[in-house]
């Protein structure tokens, strides 16, 4: 029995060794890290261009002339709240990047190789000791066997997080993501549009001096006039029909990157962060676990 858990310890500590070095994992890891950072990217840069399209929007102002007098309209203005909430939505995206940043730093602290060394020698030392048959309870195994397991807390937390965080993303989050990114590119595309329409040219009228040519002009002015109001409810409409569906997809977005980016990782920190109190503290007798693997 003794010898079948020295055998168990040994494959142990050479599976760990070898995912150390050949860097398999870490490359599993940084990969996910960086599909999830040009996601983010790609996504600011959707949110940046709603918000330029907006802007132009917003500043395209329409004439027309009731009766005769001058007025002029900026139908965009009605684009103003979600205006400010693609704004807010562009600075998430910022902050969800700079948090797949720290996570890719986090992965290259990992995978130094004197880390990898320090492991190892520790999971090696750990074999030498129970091969020459030393005490499990006694204060050198304790240590050694905390050591090691804190050791491999510190190697494989980081890419263990970003591979977590990816096969989350991908069960259940990418969906939502593809139709949420696909219906903002359409949005910033219809509002592109419905700003580059022209109203109608205005009637060129002749400066008649009798009554009828003063009545046809003021006719012509009427209905033109009227001919402006419907379409500027029209492109109204339009633009907040767009905005509505704007809003509830950059909703959608800002809550799959503040899950996948804030709230996911900083739970796994949390977990592993309680595991090596727990380790160095003596709160949880990893000595016993590791005796009976």
């Amino acid at each position: 029995m003794l010898k079948d858990h020295r055998i168990w310890t040994g494959l142990f500590a050479i599976i760990l060794a070898l995912l150390a070095f050949t860097r398999a994992i870490d490359d599993l890891g940084s990969q996910n890290t960086e599909d999830a950072l040009v996601r983010a990217l790609a996504t600011y840069g959707v949110a940046r261009t709603l918000n330029g399209v907006i802007s132009v929007a917003q500043g395209t102002e329409v004439a027309i002339e009731p009766a005769g007098v001058g007025v002029i309209l900026t139908p965009g203005q009605i684009l103003d709240p979600i205006n400010d909430l693609v704004e807010r939505f562009s600075w998430v995206m910022l902050v969800s990047s700079a948090s797949l940043g720290v996570l890719n730093v986090l992965l290259s602290i990992s995978a130094w190789v004197w880390l990898s060394v320090t492991m190892t020698a520790a999971l090696f030392g750990l074999m030498y000791f129970q091969w020459k048959g030393g005490q499990s309870h006694s204060l050198s195994s304790t240590f050694i066997k905390r050591a090691v397991i804190v050791l491999v807390i510190l190697r494989f937390a980081a890419p263990a997080i970003a591979i977590a965080n990816d096969v989350i993303y991908q069960q259940f989050l990418d969906p939502g993501y593809q139709v949420a990114v696909a219906e903002l590119t359409q949005t910033t595309q219809r509002i592109a549009e419905i700003s580059n329409e022209q109203a109608a040219p205005d009637t060129d009228t002749e400066n008649e001096e009798s009554l009828l040519g003063k009545a046809r002009a003021l006719y012509e002015l009427t209905t033109q006039s009227i001919m402006h109001k419907i379409d500027m409810e029209a492109r109204m409409q339009r633009y907040q029909q767009a905005a509505s569906n704007a809003s509830r997809h950059a909703i959608d977005l800002i809550v799959i990157f503040l899950f996948q980016t804030i709230l996911l990782p900083v739970l796994f920190i949390w977990i592993v962060w309680h595991l090596l109190k727990w380790v160095l503290l003596g709160k949880v007798d990893f000595a016993i676990m590791i005796d009976k693997t």
